[in-house]
């Protein structure tokens, strides 16, 4: 599929999605690999992709996650700045030795949030993220007593129900 052609078209039938549900979160991995025959340093180029991705995010209601790079030296992104005017939300992930840093580089209508803090552990044959103590010990600063019982009980609400939608009787 190519978000840079025309509007491009599935690779799931109807009948497919029916069966594994609506997806929830689609993720374009990486941008360059969805816009062949484009170049991300032209704006016109750039805004084809833009607008077939709001696309498809209006067709599925999903969540579109669009993986793109910095340029080497990592202060900024590759090619034109209408993609970051575009999105929404965007993140940055920093390695430094074996410990990894999500921040939100940008917000659009929320308030700023603190930086997560992780490493990446082997767990059979996946890569899983797990908090460092750095990332432990500021959410035990920044969370009262009473913010961490309410995470702890909606994190094992989450387990029992899996996360369904309300109403879902399955």
């Amino acid at each position: 599929m190519s978000c840079f052609d025309e509007m491009p078209h599935p690779r799931i039938s109807r009948h497919e999605i029916e069966q594994i549900g609506e997806p929830r979160l689609i993720i374009f991995d990486t941008l360059s690999k969805y816009m062949v025959g484009g170049n991300e340093n032209e704006s016109v180029d750039m805004g084809k992709v833009i607008e077939n991705l709001d696309t498809i995010r209006s067709q599925t209601q999903a969540t579109i996650l669009v993986i793109h790079h910095t340029v080497k030296n990592g202060s900024s992104l590759r090619g034109s700045s209408t993609l970051p005017a575009a999105c929404d939300v965007m993140f940055k992930l920093c390695k430094r030795n074996k410990y990894h840093t999500l921040v939100v580089d940008k917000q659009r209508d929320a308030a700023p949030t603190s930086p997560i803090h992780f490493e990446m552990k082997e767990y059979g044959d996946s890569l899983v993220p797990v908090s460092t103590e750095r990332q432990m010990a500021a959410n035990r600063t920044r969370m009262t007593k009473s913010k961490r019982s309410g995470l702890l009980a909606y994190g094992f609400l989450r387990r029992v129900f899996g996360g369904r939608k309300s109403g879902n009787t399955e």
